[in-house]
């Protein structure tokens, strides 16, 4: 059964490309459970970095302390990143430049 002269051939609609490899790889192992593609997870990520990074004015750097956890005591560490945009983040001057 070929198509029909002058019909057009449907594209396959695939919304998750790699999701067929995971289910197909997990049957033939005989896994009960699938992999499932954990897009929640990267879009909570990138909400809770937006909130924690700040964007220098002054430098035009994008810049955060975060608290460094230790038994003989917590440390504020200082991270200057020059390749992440400014945009969205709260605008504050970084401790280098006051």
């Amino acid at each position: 059964m070929g198509m029909k002269k002058g019909e057009k051939e449907k594209p396959v609609k695939r919304t998750d490309s790699i999701q067929w490899l995971a289910d197909s790889i997990s049957a033939e192992l005989g896994l009960k459970k699938a992999i499932k593609k954990s897009v929640g997870f990267y879009k909570h990520s990138s909400a809770e970095a937006d909130q924690a990074l700040s964007f220098c004015p002054k430098c035009r750097n994008t810049w955060e302390v975060e608290t460094v956890y230790n038994p003989k005591g917590n440390r504020k560490m200082f991270y200057k990143y020059s390749h992440i945009t400014g945009y969205g983040k709260k605008k504050a001057v970084c401790i280098e430049c006051k």
